[in-house]
């Protein structure tokens, strides 16, 4: 209990209860965290390279402000942002030993396994009702507001980093309980077969399977590695109904999309039409953007000149947060995001293949999704990458002490 406590590693643990029971004690939370830099034993480099990075992404939002005319919409999505800031500098300024860094990776790993659970047990008591909806874009009801792309998002990030602490150090018996964790997961990421979820996760395999490839001590457990994973996923889709029936919505949602015929409720239909508002929304004003407060109210006069037939639930923010950048911000602004990730990369994630993997799986609901512009997807962004600098650090610390022993 008292390694817990110390050096304020129980911040962390509640910030991540309240991630999964309550949007208003994660709001709280994440604000306060920013306190912890008022103990000032942290290393100022590392805060002072992510200030830097967090302003070339933030800025953009904040200085559109002067131009956005729906000010309360504005205000959200800069406050969002700002949790950036407040848990990323915050997480980085803690002093944490690898116990403290194994606690937090098995508190998220026992909370991810919970929602798991709780929406199997939906699944069992909806069984019949649950898989037609497989058929028409629905998925399994999940926790987080049922943020199922944010979720299962939260699941791949959660297999890697238990991976990462997995093989930086452990005994048998924490190897046994995290990897069999790890396939239960890697199962019920099938099973709820939430496209975001699958698609990094399969990324994520190549770029390790690849690395195996590459690295000549590994290199014959490559093949093994993907004969393994890949009988596992053919086996998935013949046994998993949810899986089973939404593939089946995906060949047919692209192929409507492919013919250039939208139909009210089509996922992919609904995520370009997003984009390509997005993109004619930013050449409006192309240099500045027409401010994030407007993007909503700008998009949704585009889809009521071109798609007038598109229900209010099927008219979103862009799908793709440089897209959300352009129309927002202008080419100014999509660049200076741009640069901001590019610094994060540089200064977090280019370490091994695990923060490398890590890195990739960040990256790909920015490019699919407007991901940071909601409190759940900006707080696992902001975690993510504070927990990564950890174990990198600790990371270099055990292949330093092995080279002197």
């Amino acid at each position: 209990m008292k390694l817990i406590f110390k050096n304020y590693c129980w911040v962390i643990i509640l910030l991540l209860i309240a991630f999964f029971t309550s949007r208003a004690a994660l709001s709280f939370i994440s604000a306060l965290t920013i306190l912890l830099l008022f103990k000032k034993d942290f290393d100022k480099k590392i805060i002072k390279q992510f200030f830097i990075a967090s302003t070339f992404i933030i800025a953009p939002v904040a200085v559109s402000g002067l131009w956005s005319s729906n000010i309360n919409e504005w205000w959200q999505l800069f406050i969002n942002k700002l949790l950036l800031i407040t848990i990323g500098a915050g997480i980085l300024s803690l002093q944490l030993s690898f116990k403290q860094i194994k606690i937090i990776i098995w508190v998220l790993t026992v909370l991810v396994l919970l929602a798991s659970g709780w929406s199997i047990w939906q699944y069992i008591i909806n069984k019949q009702l649950i898989e037609q909806s497989y058929l028409v874009a629905k998925v399994i009801p999940v926790w987080l507001d049922d943020d199922h792309i944010r979720f299962s998002w939260l699941i791949v990030l959660t297999i890697i980093l238990m991976c990462w602490q997995l093989n930086i150090q452990s005994n048998s018996i924490e190897k046994i309980f995290g990897y069999t964790t790890l396939l239960l997961l890697f199962a019920f990421l099938h099973f709820m077969a939430a496209r975001t979820g699958l698609l990094c996760l399969y990324v994520a395999l190549i770029v390790f399977f690849f690395y195996f490839l590459w690295k000549r001590k590994t290199r014959k457990y490559a093949i093994t590695f993907f004969i393994a994973t890949t009988t596992i996923i053919i086996l998935a889709f013949y046994t998993l109904p949810t899986l089973k029936n939404r593939m089946q919505y995906v060949v047919w949602d692209v192929k409507q999309f492919t013919n250039n015929n939208y139909l009210q409720g089509s996922a992919d239909g609904g995520r370009w039409l997003s984009i390509k508002a997005g993109f004619n929304v930013g050449v409006m004003k192309l240099f500045a953007g027409v401010g994030f407060g407007d993007i909503r109210n700008e998009t949704f006069k585009w889809y009521d000149v071109y798609y007038p037939n598109t229900l209010a639930t099927e008219r979103f923010l862009p799908h793709s947060e440089w897209m959300v950048y352009f129309a927002g911000s202008g080419l100014m602004g999509m660049i200076f995001f741009t640069i901001g990730l590019w610094l994060l990369y540089n200064y977090f994630f280019k370490k091994n293949i695990f923060s490398f993997a890590v890195a990739v799986v960040l990256l790909i609901p920015l490019i699919t999704d407007d991901t940071l512009e909601g409190q759940y997807g900006i707080t696992i962004f902001s975690f993510v990458i504070a927990v990564v600098y950890h174990l990198n650090k600790i990371n270099k610390n055990v292949v330093f002490a092995a080279s002197l022993a």
